[in-house]
């Protein structure tokens, strides 16, 4: 069971809860629906057969559809927000759906931040794994430990280039993809989806998308998945703020 701090904190933080799905009703349709269609055609292109589908982070659901979701006799929700839960069940009544609460991904505690990522992976041995737009979001659920234990430094800290070659080796033996912010800025971009056929510093990136020289956010997400080929598209996730989020996974999808 959750500690109460922990409740209010997926309810209301910056990457999720609430706030967000306030968001997405006003949006869906509109703004987020390209990027929504994006997604079902990366989606529909993962080549995996495995029965057991875990989500990390999908919050609600708002990016995914149930064609996709059918192809899974189990699936397994990482989701902290009570909110999220309710309305995933809501949204996808037909889903056989399992949620795991624990967090993953925290900076603190007794283990390192590897061992706590790859506990996922043991407690879910058979499964393919969807990172459902959680990798690039440390900044909003951990801002304590970036902004006051690690002053300012965490993302970019040897520990944390440690934990990405660590995920993504091991995640080399199963089925696997990731959508998750590599970039954003208050900028439209010049271009909305790109493919390229190996990984990308963020700076080149950042010219691909806003040649202009825009003030972009690095995500810190660069080097997930190793090399092979990876797809860029754009969330307009409001009015003024564009994000590039980058897809990859097994099978270079």
């Amino acid at each position: 069971m959750q500690s109460p701090v922990a409740f209010v904190s997926s309810m209301f933080n910056v990457a999720g809860g609430l706030r967000y799905h306030l968001a997405a009703l006003r949006f869906r349709r509109t703004l987020w629906a390209p990027y929504t269609l994006q997604v079902a055609a990366i989606l529909q292109q993962w080549p995996t057969a495995v029965a057991h589908l875990v989500i990390v982070g999908p919050s609600a659901g708002w990016h995914l559809n149930p064609e996709f979701l059918g192809r899974f006799a189990q699936v397994t929700a990482i989701e902290p927000d009570p909110i999220a839960r309710w309305l995933l069940r809501w949204r996808f009544p037909l889903v056989h759906w399992q949620f795991d609460t624990s967090d993953y991904f925290t900076p603190y505690g007794s283990h390192n931040w590897t061992d706590n990522t790859l506990r996922l992976l043991h407690v879910y041995p058979d499964s393919a794994v969807l990172f459902a737009n959680v990798l690039g979001q440390f900044i909003g659920l951990y801002p304590y430990a970036v902004a006051q234990e690690h002053h300012g430094e965490l993302l970019e800290s040897p520990t944390f280039t440690r934990w990405k070659l660590a995920l993504t080796a091991a995640l080399s033996e199963r089925s696997w993809l990731s959508l998750h912010d590599r970039l954003s800025s208050d900028r439209p971009p010049v271009v909305t989806q790109v493919e390229t056929a190996s990984a990308q510093p963020s700076s080149q990136l950042a010219q691909t998308f806003w040649p202009e020289n825009a003030q972009t956010i690095d995500h810190f997400t660069a080097g997930i998945g190793g090399a092979g080929q990876r797809r860029f598209v754009v969330w307009q996730r409001k009015p003024s703020m564009f994000h590039v989020i980058e897809a990859i996974g097994d099978r270079n999808q």
